[in-house]
């Protein structure tokens, strides 16, 4: 049933609560029941929370699962419409909830830690039916084993179940239920009111293989199972005790992240061993204890991800029936409004590939991959929220990741990384795990305010981000430089990239980066009314750029060098750290060809080894109107990724190198957002469509062809979508443009040749050149200085425009 979201403030009447003396193992799922009267009085919602994951019935039906998976001093909390499950007169409100608790000096990087606990409160015609406190029953749920064992250093503890606990278990769930004999429940905490929820609650799609592989060591081990190939979603395999045990491997076609939903009838002991597999990486998330009790339905708490399942059953001592075997996929709602589709059918499914990867990413905050981690990481946002503005125009997501991140941040301006708990996180030890990525929250908030301008968000954000600011800024050097290894303060960490680059002392990448961060600050501040800081951090940001082509460029090499050490220039050199340096504006406009002949063609350089570095190094291209260098990226790089016949993108990619190291392509994660640049790149280079004003009260068209012959699309703004569709020859570029109102556009196209062009608007002349009076010029030795060649005209008004620029 789907959560809403609360229509005034909550008046908590409900009291955190737990299992009293509680054992204090790493994980513990406790049952929390309670029996209430309700007459039928219009609307009735539930409002629930628990640390750190509950699972809710009402009279015997699955009401939901959450929280949002947040730091547990933030914690949320959901609310969902019940009243189509209440009946008049007695009904039973029964969840499970379920704890981890980190062993001690470890940290659980992306997910939990923080006291146990369980919230709830019923509330219907102006009344709190019931509410969590000491008169509610609570027990350690039957079949739900405490387990000590962390899935991987990302994640929190596998699952134990016993399967001869599932009846006594679901029995709960009924109203006839004797629960007196269980423990009423003690107080838990303290724990802080919890916040509402940030994001439209997830929709579940049940999803079933798409293909099923079988090993049998023993030919009697699976029956059943070449139907299973034909009719996944109907027909039940049948496992026989063998002594080398068998496993069944099941493809759900793509990755995606939520729930394993199993339905198995044993006819007697053995163990089921669950894995989670995507590329190479395959973890053991569950482990169920098979027993004769009749059918069992399974379903993790926790949350699980990846493209396929491993069953692994063994030491069975009777035949075991699978009797379902489907994927419940948490979908975020997205409403898919960004479109694109172009001349190469390639380009086109790579952008539908960037826009599914940036889609399956978002969960309950954004995630960088599905199974292993399911972290939120703040340089991966920086790409993967402008995708989800121009596929869908919904930057909630990221809205909330950026307030999580910033919550969690102390006093000197440092910011957990990565999240979105922040508990366990040394913030003033020697090191400062990647605490480059805090750098790119002003990159990314002044991407959200440029889209959808927010003053509730800045206001709050303003000082934190002057903190932030202020933090890199004691790195900087006399030169305006940052030297993440500066005397005196603890170090630095940077990525900027997987690709291998220089990234202690005084780097490019890292250098860069903060270039475009005071940048991005300084749009921020001139929006919050500070503009004595805004015209300062201009400054700052201005210097360090006129300090890179100093430091870092190599006129022998057409390049900028991975940095210096001692003062020196390396004789090193990377591409992401050349992106980084081009998107920062060191690289001058007349260099730009060279350097990109250059990065192409150096035999010593290591191509991306990530779609994140190809993404730094496409938009780079793009900046400087090298269009033929970006066409060939997207062809070589993610065209072969689609070729290959992915769905998602994976976190690793290369397409060959002449040495050295390489990542396999199909390790670790195959659906990672930080790689969807096309997703944008291609509506706001390819289109050409581009914000001049926040909140796109003004914007850009300024098309690049790349060698195509039309392209088409949609883009997403707050006032509506933008349609653009163009197509072109040697003597034509015809285009078509609708405007939504309160939007005006300038257009702007390059010429087509060196000879006499007009340009019409809805068939109007609106501007013409004859190129003999240039010829006039030059003859008479009346030599002017050349501008660019194309031409510009204004849009003022909503509705479609037809533009045609011709040779004549």
């Amino acid at each position: 049933m789907p959560s809403t979201y609360p229509k005034e403030a909550v008046s908590w009447q409900a009291r955190w609560i737990w299992l009293p003396d509680a054992p204090t193992q790493a994980q513990t799922t406790m049952q929390f029941r309670k029996v209430f009267d309700w007459q039928p009085a219009g609307p009735a919602r539930l409002l629930i929370a628990a640390s750190h994951i509950y699972r809710v019935y009402l009279n015997g039906a699955l009401v939901g699962r959450g929280p949002d998976r947040a730091d547990p001093r933030w914690p949320y909390y959901d609310v969902y419409d019940i009243a189509a499950l209440l009946r008049g007169g007695k009904n039973v409100l029964c969840g499970l909830a379920h704890h981890f608790q980190p062993q001690p000096g470890i940290r659980s990087w992306c997910l939990y830690a923080g006291a146990p606990g369980f919230l709830a409160q019923v509330e219907s015609g102006g009344r709190v039916l019931a509410a969590t406190d000491d008169h509610w029953r609570v027990r350690a749920a039957p079949g739900w084993r405490p387990c000590a064992i962390s899935i991987n250093r990302f994640r929190a503890g596998r699952h134990e179940f016993d399967c001869a606990g599932y009846q006594d278990l679901q029995a709960a769930l009924a109203g006839d239920y004797d629960d007196s004999g269980w423990p009423a429940a003690a107080p838990a905490g303290p724990w802080p009111e919890p916040l509402p929820p940030e994001i439209p609650p997830l929709q579940p799609e049940l999803h079933a293989p798409c293909n099923v592989g079988i090993t049998q060591p023993h030919p009697d081990a699976i029956a059943g199972w070449r139907e299973l190939r034909g009719r996944p979603e109907a027909v039940p395999m049948r496992v026989n005790p063998t002594p080398e045990g068998a496993w069944i491997t099941l493809d759900y076609g793509r990755p995606m992240g939520g729930f394993p939903v199993l339905k198995l009838a044993a006819e007697g002991r053995g163990t089921l061993d669950l894995y989670c597999g995507e590329g190479d990486t395959w973890l053991l998330t569950d482990r169920l204890l098979l027993a004769p009790t009749g059918p069992v339905d399974y379903m993790p708490l926790d949350w699980r991800g990846g493209q396929r399942l491993g069953l692994h059953f063994r030491e069975l001592t009777a035949p075991v029936s699978v009797q379902r075997a489907e994927f419940m996929e948490m979908v975020y709602p997205f409403e898919t409004r960004g479109a694109f589709r172009c001349a190469d059918d390639n380009l086109t499914k790579i952008w539908r590939v960037c826009r599914e990867t940036a889609w399956a990413g978002i969960k309950d905050h954004p995630v960088d991959c599905l199974n292993r981690e399911q972290a939120l990481w703040l340089a991966d946002i920086t790409v993967h929220n402008r995708a989800l503005a121009a596929c869908f125009g919904d930057i909630r997501p990221t809205v909330k990741a950026m307030r999580q991140a910033l919550r969690g941040m102390n006093e000197a301006g440092i910011v957990p990384v990565p999240g979105p708990s922040g508990l366990g996180y040394l913030l003033d030890g020697p090191t400062l795990n990647w605490s480059e990525m805090t750098l790119t929250l002003a990159i990314t908030l002044a991407d959200v305010c440029r889209f959808n301008p927010d003053r509730d968000l800045l206001a709050w954000a303003w000082p934190r981000l002057q903190k932030i600011m202020a933090h890199f800024q004691q790195y900087a050097d006399a030169r305006g430089l940052l030297d993440n290894q500066r005397p005196g303060l603890p170090e630095l960490k940077c990525f900027g990239g997987w690709n291998p680059m220089l990234k202690s002392g005084v780097t490019c990448a890292f250098n860069g980066e903060y270039v475009i961060a005071l940048r991005a600050a300084a749009e921020l501040a001139r929006a919050a009314g500070a503009a004595d800081q805004a015209l300062d951090w201009s400054a700052q940001a201005h210097r360090a750029v006129l300090a890179m082509r100093t430091a870092f460029w190599d006129n022998q090499r057409h390049l900028f060098s991975d940095g210096e050490t001692a003062g020196q220039r390396l004789t090193q050199f990377s591409p992401t750290a050349n992106a980084w340096a081009a998107l920062a504006g060191a690289l001058l406009p007349e260099q730009a060809g060279a350097w990109a002949e250059a990065l192409r063609t150096a035999a010593d350089l290591m191509p991306s080894q990530t779609p994140f570095d190809a993404t730094l190094l496409l938009e780079s291209y793009l900046r400087y109107d090298l269009d033929l260098h970006a066409r060939k990226l997207l062809d070589d790089y993610w065209g072969a990724m689609v070729r290959e016949g992915h769905a998602t993108l994976p976190e690793f990619w290369h397409t060959g190198y002449r040495g050295g190291l390489q990542f396999r392509a199909t390790s670790s994660s195959l659906c990672h957002p930080f790689g969807a640049g096309p997703a944008f790149l291609a509506l706001e280079y390819i289109l050409g469509l581009q914000p001049l004003a926040a909140g796109w009260r003004q914007a850009r068209v300024r098309p690049h062809a790349l060698g195509l012959t039309w392209a088409q699309g949609r883009m997403p703004t707050p006032l509506g979508e933008v349609e653009i569709a163009w197509e072109k020859s040697d003597a034509r570029w015809e285009m078509e443009i609708r405007l939504p109102a309160g939007l005006t556009a300038e257009v702007v196209l390059p010429l087509l040749s060196w000879g006499r062009e007009r340009l019409l608007v809805n068939r109007r002349e609106v501007w013409r050149t004859d190129p003999r009076k240039e010829y006039q010029a030059q003859l008479e030795r009346k030599f002017t200085a050349g501008g660019p060649r194309e031409v510009r005209t204004s849009l003022d008004q909503p509705g479609r425009y037809l533009l045609v620029l011709e040779s004549i």
